[in-house]
């Protein structure tokens, strides 16, 4: 009982093959002329950047001047560069 019942599933599903396969009869060519072109490889994202790490700079409080330099916001440092000179 249990092979009939499996011979039944397997003749319905080569009959859905066989007949999904079929030609439509349209005669359309399913070709695309391919040419060549440039590419480009890069993606365009929007968002924003955060540091992995930050430090906090300060002086004495006893330091009283004006600051002639100081560097620019979110610039990669390394230990001994220049962030701030006081006057």
């Amino acid at each position: 009982m249990k092979n009939i019942l499996f011979y039944k599933y397997i003749i319905i599903i080569l009959l859905i093959g066989f007949f999904s396969c079929q030609s439509t009869g349209g005669g359309e060519e399913l070709f695309h002329r391919v040419l060549p072109t440039t590419f480009s490889n890069h993606i365009v994202i929007n968002g924003q950047v955060d540091a992995i790490s930050t430090s906090m700079v300060s002086c004495p409080q006893n330091v009283n001047g004006t600051i002639v330099f100081i560097i620019e916001d979110g610039t990669y440092v390394e230990k001994g560069d220049t962030v701030c000179i006081l006057e």
